[in-house]
């Protein structure tokens, strides 16, 4: 699982704005490539190799994008490319080819990777 974790300040408030993309390869319960995006702990965004669609978690995601959209259709493109990126990782970490990603452990004849967390900060 790839993490990204933001903090960011505003006034005196702290919020985190995380992602996790996981990659996986032959777990017939489990896409193949999930995306999800939060804050402050709550889901805000999902995307996943099933439904092959972004879509907003929260209320306030939907107004947020209310005047704009195509936003739903951009951020679908964006995981749908992320996807791709992530199915040759886990094909190169399956032939032992080296990147950024490792395998963690082996589920059956799958491959479930995890990329190392970056961390930024604001």
């Amino acid at each position: 699982m790839c993490s990204i974790n933001l903090s960011v300040r505003l006034s005196t408030v702290i919020h985190s704005l995380r992602f996790f993309y996981t990659a996986s390869s032959g777990l017939s319960s489990f896409p193949e490539y999930v995306s999800a995006g939060m804050v402050d702990e709550v889901q805000f965004v999902h995307y996943d190799s099933v439904s092959k669609r972004a879509v907003p978690k929260q209320a306030w995601m939907d107004q947020l994008t209310r005047d704009r959209p195509d936003y739903w259709d951009w951020e679908t493109d964006r995981e749908l490319r992320n996807q791709q990126v992530f199915k040759v990782d886990v094909e190169n970490a399956k032939n032992g080819q080296s990147g950024l990603a490792r395998p963690i452990w082996p589920l059956g004849r799958g491959v479930l990777l995890r990329y190392g967390p970056p961390r930024y900060r604001c």
